[in-house]
């Protein structure tokens, strides 16, 4: 995909980085002899270098792997959208969720709904959303959903995945807030889902498990 190839050219970059600090490590002490200082200092720089370099590659390719994944999936992906994604992956489903409101939000949502199997998809950072459908139990569902909303939310990283986006797919003015799917994206696919994070999603899962 056109969009992302600066992510990759970038993660390209970054393992020469990290191949340039793995040489410095090896031929360090032949290069400086006995300026034991410069080789401590050197070592620290490279090791620092080398630790950010790996972590951000990392990062990167976990982004690009749920972007992607999206992408291919809804193709009339918006920025806004690919957004929400972020957000919901580094700020959860919110906070400050009352549980008998959103259980009757849940119950009207449902009317709307017409799909018949169960789907959930990841959308990054331990967190998925499950898909309404047609006898799901919505309790269950909705406490997952809640609790979820406790876990502690991630700013830096939700910022620097924005910071990291194509040109292309930023918002201008983006308050890292939570945003709502494009008008294309909801007409499309019409979206009924809620975000939990991986524990919850597979007690939620257990307990359907235990009750066939």
């Amino acid at each position: 995909m056109k969009m992302f190839n600066k992510l990759k050219i970038f993660q390209i970059i970054l393992w020469v980085v990290i191949f340039l600090c793995v040489l410095g490590f090896i031929f360090l002490p032949e290069v400086l002899g006995r300026h034991l200082f410069l080789i401590i200092l050197f070592e620290v720089l490279f090791t620092l270098i080398y630790i950010a370099s790996l972590t951000l590659y990392f990062f990167i390719k976990s982004l690009l792997k749920v972007l992607e994944f999206h992408y291919e999936r809804y193709s009339k992906m918006e920025a806004v959208d690919f957004i929400k994604v972020l957000y919901q992956a580094y700020m959860g489903p919110g906070h400050l969720i009352n549980e008998v409101d959103t259980l009757l939000f849940l119950k009207d949502e449902l009317f709307e709904v017409v799909v018949e199997t169960e789907y959930f998809e990841y959308v990054g950072n331990s967190m998925y959303r499950v898909y309404l459908y047609k006898g799901i139990d919505i309790e269950l569902l909705n406490k997952a959903f809640v609790n979820s909303s406790k876990r502690r939310e991630q700013l830096f990283l939700l910022k620097l995945a924005v910071f990291l986006l194509p040109k292309e797919l930023k918002l201008l003015n983006y308050d890292y807030k939570s945003v709502s799917h494009s008008s294309i994206y909801r007409e499309t696919y019409k979206p009924h889902y809620r975000v939990v994070n991986s524990k919850e999603l597979q007690e939620y899962l257990n307990y359907g498990k235990e009750k066939v």
